[in-house]
């Protein structure tokens, strides 16, 4: 949407208040700290108002002056990164001119300091801008929004060169319109799938899997409707680690069986056989069942280094007792569409040789079991007798 077709409001202004010396821009660049307010959607700017004083015998046409919206980085405005560019009116006339931002505006962050950089080429020798020496700032703008008490002025007219800092405003309004919140989509996750926000903030950390967060790309498989229910997985968290959580995700993969065969043993007769602690037994796969690798990951602020960490929970990585859950958590697999009366969850963690068959209940044409270890699932089928 065209940022003309929103009302623009005053975001920051002090045109209120009373005007001061001038800033002669055949003489000066100046850059204008401000800082935008807290809406999260952040805001787009439409236009600046500026205070000018047009004097001398130049020509009225800009020339070679550029305004734009630039980063405001901590070393100063040789620096800063520009990315919106103001249209500088053809005419200026004493008093408060308009400075557009284009039909679709300059769209701007929440909570950060941006600065409007007035580039005044050579030549420019027909108007100058207000400036004023008061800190106040006039009623009415935005919730959040400041202008800084200094500006900085370079009088080479070359943004490598040396910039200056002096303790007064350029005297301007800021116009332009809160964006509207972001639509969020619906939850595609199963019902009964779990799920907290991971905080990364402070930024950086030690994040040995994954690796980014663009690796982090869904919380259910997507050739199975497979689920896991983590409602109870903050207990499973050590005690002294619980205060500085981040939050949970899930890293899914789903796999046929055929594709991990050093997971099975085959009988005699090519049947393939799922251990269960010391013992062999006859639990067939179950026709069509996914074999599901399923990781939970805990991302927490380590307090000594002051970053962020990532524990691998329930799998070979956690630092438990045979790398349990404290508490259980509930995993889903759809049903196989035959012999779903002797279809069972069977779990196992990497680099064990047992499989373990959970105690497992149909509901809904899912099968569901509960259990602390949580890495490789599979559908199996048990021997008729047990069945009955």
């Amino acid at each position: 949407m065209a940022a003309g077709a929103q009302t623009s409001v005053t975001l920051v202004s002090n045109t209120g208040q009373t005007g001061g010396s001038q800033l002669s821009f055949f003489d000066f660049d100046a850059a204008q700290p401000f800082t935008t307010g807290p809406n999260p959607s952040g805001y787009t700017l439409t236009e600046v108002m500026l205070n000018i004083d047009v004097f001398g015998t130049g020509p009225s046409a800009p020339q070679s002056l550029v305004a734009s919206i630039c980063s405001a980085p901590a070393s100063g405005p040789a620096d800063a990164a520009c990315f919106g560019t103001l249209t500088v009116p053809s005419a200026p006339a004493d008093g408060l001119n308009s400075y557009a931002a284009g039909d679709e505006g300059i769209k701007l962050s929440a909570n950060t300091t941006y600065l409007l950089l007035l580039d005044g080429g050579a030549g420019l020798t027909k108007y100058s801008y207000l400036r004023v020496s008061s800190r106040q700032l006039d009623s009415g703008g935005a919730a959040g929004w400041s202008l800084a008490d200094v500006y900085h002025e370079n009088n080479n007219h070359a943004p490598t060169d040396d910039w200056f800092t002096e303790t007064r405003h350029l005297q301007l309004a800021i116009h332009g319109f809160p964006n509207p919140p972001i639509a969020t989509q619906p939850n595609p996750d199963p019902s009964n799938l779990a799920r907290s926000d991971v905080q990364w903030d402070p930024v950086g950390g030690t994040h040995p899997l994954p690796t980014k967060l663009s690796e982090i790309s869904s919380n259910k498989p997507k050739q199975a409707s497979a689920s896991l229910d983590l409602s109870n997985i903050g207990v499973s968290v050590m005690q002294e680690l619980r205060p500085h959580s981040r939050g949970f995700y899930l890293t899914t993969q789903v796999l046929r069986a055929g594709a991990r065969p050093h997971l099975f043993r085959l009988s005699s007769d090519g049947a393939r056989y799922v251990v269960a602690g010391e013992r062999m037994r006859d639990f067939r796969i179950a026709p069509g069942s996914p074999l599901l690798l399923v990781k939970i990951w805990h991302v927490y602020h380590h307090v000594g280094r002051g970053t962020n960490t990532v524990e691998r929970l329930g799998g070979p990585w956690y630092p438990r007792r045979n790398h349990q859950l404290s508490e259980p958590v509930e995993a889903c697999l759809p049903a196989p569409a035959r012999d779903a009366e002797r279809a069972r969850i069977a779990v196992r963690l990497s680099g064990e040789p047992s499989w373990i068959v959970l105690e497992t209940v149909e509901r809904e044409g899912q099968l569901c079991a509960r259990t602390v270890r949580v890495d490789w699932f599979i559908i199996v089928l048990v021997p008729a007798e047990q069945a009955a």
